[in-house]
């Protein structure tokens, strides 16, 4: 227990203790108002110990009444140990007061003035070193702040602050920021208003941004006690220049809102305005301008470093419109994260009808992060909808209809300043597509696509491994069929691109039609505008030629083309080719090789066996010539690697065939040596070909304009004493003893059409037919087409009409056929004449049997009825002076007439002076259908009965 004498004590003490401390500091403030520049010492040296910063004040003044404080030539300066840091205030004027009760007074800054404010800031700077807490505080000091808080003041409230024509400048490492024009205020109803000019440079990158006008307006009163700014940011007129992209004209405008305590950046209706974008490319091509507008609202959180845009919209005009929502983490020491979670895209411009104008997404995310070492940007999604929202942007043709499920993985990450690796996955899962015609469909499709690679950002060029696979459904493109499960479609690439100089390197491109072909290829392809070039070298290893066969010829076209279900087919194919020039000079090099090759058509009697063919290839196309010539090309030749005999030389292959059957031909051998030239492929050495009676000499061949629609061939025949009788017992149903001789040059093939010069001659029936004028079209079709004209000489009616169901006839025969047409296996085209002539020695007499089938085929009725017929018993044979008949088939209309007129009649046979019988065309107009006179012909013919005596 303290006694009382003891509490005086104490009390007597502390009061003396008080009075001196007031003296002490009443005297100080005396001597500080009273000498100025000890003032303006203290000041400098209490700042400089207490920072660290060099301080120095030119000169100082203030007043009491009112209390007025001026400064000039105000410096800050680092210390010893700091670096890149320097302010200048060439004026500073303040205007205070005091409010409120004492112990609880505010200090007023009724007016604060700033002229000329210089502030330079580099990357030495190291804010770190800055000592903010005080070194080793003195016993005075701590004095004078609490008198001063409870004698003088506890807060600060400004009533009005001008900042005149400032100017900050940055150099921070690589970039350089300039403040200009700096101008800020606090108007009277306690609003900020702020102005400047910014510059930022990035000079070792060659990009600035220029923002001449940037606005900064706070539209409510900023509270210490519960800070919380309102402002709105506008920044017009800036501009971007950079070597990649260039902006003409940028602006900016949002609301913003700033809370202190919970450390929150709100920004809403943030619009940015991008006018004149452009690509520059090296080519200096410049890239259509376009004019970006994106509008966005969201938080920015401080504490946390992150960005949350709930609504974020993006259009380029005439091209793409996104909306979404952004999520961004900032971090620290340079680690960023983005997110963008888009709900719908599409295009800008107004939609073709029945076409959606936008497509929404289903789970796509947009990433970016740095991790301070790294950069990973990358897309993600299920179920987003690919080939809806290609539709909507119009990157596929409208009307298709697709369905199913997908899904898709992008990303990109930075390796150093030069790479970037990336990697794509896409799925598509029970996939079911569909064209407007129908012509190419796809049900419950699986396809699974990879590509991954990495980026050189110095030299500009891509590596990049692509594989595509669809290993499940049915897909039909026109006429081609293919199940998936069976036979799935793979394929596979190492590509390298070079985006300045638009080259294209492919290795290793594999693409496969499982257990029916496979086609590899490698190669260039420079795809510049004014210098387009290709070289590819494309190889199908040896595979069997049946699956092939079936899947892309026999089910395809085997309604259209009837023969083809005839059609068998084997052994094994192979092919190599290359491709090299460009789009007004391009060449194909190559061979096709076909091993133990089998053909053969049994409806047709055509066979071959043990083939080899070793086929060149020569393609050929320039701009500058309309006909192909077999000419060395001056260029590309040199970029053929794999075929050394392509060197300006016309290119030797060969077909050798070691079983061979056709119609009308006996088995046999073949053998050609193949010789190839630009567009041609030629036999140079004539081929014979055996045949029944004898063997035919096939001359040159010539094949010109082979792979393009003007294909045409061009060779000769030559047959020398090929015997009748082996060539003609299948066709006429007695033996023809005779020979066959003759020569077709040229004979010229084009379109379909074959076309001869030349005559065959058959020695027959003691006479000859000389054949002429051969001619077909559609010779590939369905229903090819004959054409010839022939000539009779001399020929014995006896020996041809001796046993033949006609009857017998002795005379000689001339005449010809001009014009015989023949389609679908019977006339339908020609013109005859048929007479005898006189022949010394020869006997000219005529059976009754031939007398009764002429006249009715001439659509009379039997001379040998009535009376008449009683004569047919006693004779068998009757005498005639002379036979004439010219006869004529158009359009299906059949004609018959005498060449014989005597007295008004028309004779189709003349009787002898003194016997005979004379046929007289009872009906010179007469005309029948053709298929009328065939049926005639064949009821005549295929009587065996005599005439018939009534």
């Amino acid at each position: 227990m303290v006694k009382l004498g003891s509490l005086k004590k104490i009390i007597l003490i502390t009061c003396v203790i008080l009075i001196v401390l007031l003296v002490f500091l009443g005297g100080t403030v005396f001597y500080y108002y009273s000498h100025p520049s000890a003032l303006k010492a203290f000041i400098e040296k209490r700042i400089s110990k207490s920072t660290g910063i060099s301080v120095t004040i030119k000169k100082i003044s203030y007043s009491l009444k009112p209390i007025m404080i001026h400064a000039q030539g105000i410096q800050l300066k680092p210390g010893k140990d700091l670096k890149g840091f320097h302010l200048e205030l060439p004026d500073f004027t303040a205007h205070i007061s005091f409010k409120g009760p004492f112990g609880h007074k505010s200090l007023i800054i009724e007016k604060l003035k700033v002229d000329r404010l210089s502030l330079y800031i580099s990357h030495k700077l190291d804010v770190t070193e800055i000592d903010s807490s005080p070194a080793g505080s003195s016993f005075t000091g701590r004095v004078i702040k609490k008198v001063i808080a409870l004698f003088l003041f506890r807060d600060i409230e400004f009533q009005g602050v001008e900042i005149i024509n400032s100017l900050i400048t940055a150099q921070l490492r690589d970039q350089t920021i300039r403040l200009n024009r700096i101008y800020a205020s606090l108007t009277p109803d306690h609003r900020v208003e702020i102005s400047l000019n910014a510059r930022i440079k990035w000079p070792h990158k060659k990009i600035s941004i220029a923002a001449p006008h940037i606005f900064i307006n706070t539209d409510r009163v900023i509270s210490f006690a519960s800070p919380e700014i309102k402002a709105r940011l506008t920044i017009k007129n800036a501009a971007l220049k950079s070597p990649d992209v260039s902006v003409k004209g940028m602006a900016l405008t949002a609301g913003l809102k700033y809370n202190h305590n919970h450390r929150k950046l709100y920004f809403d209706q943030a619009d940015f305005h991008f006018q004149g974008v452009t690509l520059n490319q090296k080519s200096k091509k410049q890239s259509t301008p376009l004019n970006v507008y994106i509008k966005t609202n969201g938080i920015f959180d401080l504490k946390d470093r992150r960005l949350k845009a709930q609504h974020f919209q993006m259009t380029i005009r005439d091209l793409l419109q996104l909306k979404g929502r952004l999520d961004a983490h900032l971090g620290t020491q340079r680690r960023v994260g983005v997110e963008i979670l888009i709900d719908e895209i599409g295009t800008s411009r107004p939609a073709p009808e029945n076409r959606p104008k936008a497509t929404r997404f289903n789970n796509l995310r947009v990433f970016f992060k740095h991790d301070g070492e790294r950069v990973t940007v990358g897309l993600n999604g299920q179920q987003v909808g690919l080939f809806e929202s290609a539709l909507a942007l119009n990157l596929l043709p409208s009307g298709w209809q697709f369905s199913g499920h997908d899904s898709i993985e992008i990303k990109a990450r930075q390796k150093d300043n030069r790479y970037w690796s990336f990697s794509t996955i896409v799925d598509f899962q029970s996939m079911n597509f569909q064209n407007p015609d129908g012509t190419c469909m796809g049900e419950k499709v699986s396809a699974h696509v990879k590509i991954d690679g990495r980026i050189n950002l110095a030299t500009s060029c891509i590596n990049a491994n692509t594989s595509i696979e669809l290993e499940r459904g049915e897909v039909l493109y026109d006429r081609f069929y293919l199940d998936l499960e069976k036979n799935a479609l793979t394929t596979s690439c190492k590509a390298i691109y070079n985006i300045a100089n638009k080259d294209l390197q492919l290795s290793g491109l594999k693409l496969g039609v499982r257990d029916i072909i496979a086609l590899e290829a490698h190669g260039m392809i420079h795809h510049k505008a004014e210098d387009n070039r290709i070289r590819l070298c494309l190889k199908i290893p040896e595979t069997p030629v049946k699956p092939a066969f079936k899947h892309f010829v026999l089910e395809p076209f085997h309604t259209e083309i009837p023969f083809l279900n005839d059609l068998t087919i084997g052994g094994n194919l192979s092919v190599n080719l290359e491709l090299a020039g460009n789009r007004k000079d391009l060449q194909v090099l190559g061979r096709c090789i076909w091993n133990k090759g089998e053909f053969s058509m049994k409806g047709r009697g055509l066979f071959c066996q043990g083939i080899e063919l070793d086929l060149p290839v020569w393609y050929h196309y320039s701009v500058t010539s309309n006909e192909s010539r077999i000419t060395s090309p001056k260029q590309n030749l040199s970029l053929v690697t794999n075929h050394s005999s392509f060197k300006g030389n016309p290119v030797k292959g060969k077909l050798y065939i070691r079983s061979m059957t056709i119609p009308f031909l006996p088995e046999q051998s073949l053998t050609l040596n193949l010789n190839a030239g630009p567009n041609m492929l030629s036999v140079q050495s004539p081929t014979i070909l055996k045949v029944p009676g004898g063997s035919v000499e096939l001359g040159p061949v010539v094949g010109k304009d082979i792979f393009s629609s003007r294909a045409s061939i061009d060779t000769s025949l030559s047959i020398d004493a090929v015997e009748t009788k082996p060539v003609l017992e299948k066709i006429l149903p007695q033996p023809v003893n005779g020979t066959i001789d003759g020569y077709l040059n040229p004979i010229h093939f084009k379109s379909g059409t074959l076309k001869t010069t030349g005559v065959i001659t058959v020695k027959a029936f003691d006479g000859e037919i000389v054949l002429s004028d051969i001619w077909t079209s559609g010779l590939f079709t369905p229903a090819p087409v004959y054409r010839l004209s022939a000539l009779l000489t001399y020929l014995n009616l006896e020996k041809i009409t001796m046993g033949t169901a006609f009857g017998k006839i002795e005379g000689v025969l001339e005449g010809h056929i001009n014009d015989l047409e023949i389609a679908y296996g019977q006339p339908q085209k020609f013109e005859l004449l048929l007479e005898t002539v006189r022949v010394e020695g020869v006997s000219q007499k005529i059976s009754v049997r031939a007398v009764d089938n002429i006249a009715r085929i001439g659509g009379g009725s039997s001379p040998f009825m009535g009376l008449a017929g009683g004569f047919t018993s006693f004779f068998k044979e009757f005498s005639y002076n002379k036979i004439g008949v010219i006869a004529s088939l158009k359009n299906d209309v059949f004609r018959i007439n005498g060449t014989i007129k005597r007295g008004g009649k028309e004779y189709l046979v003349e009787r002898g002076r003194f016997s005979g019988v004379n046929i007289v065309n009872q009906n010179p107009d007469n005309r029948i259908r053709f298929k009328d006179m065939v049926k005639r012909i064949q009821r005549v013919t295929s009587s065996k009965k005599g005439p018939v005596i009534k």
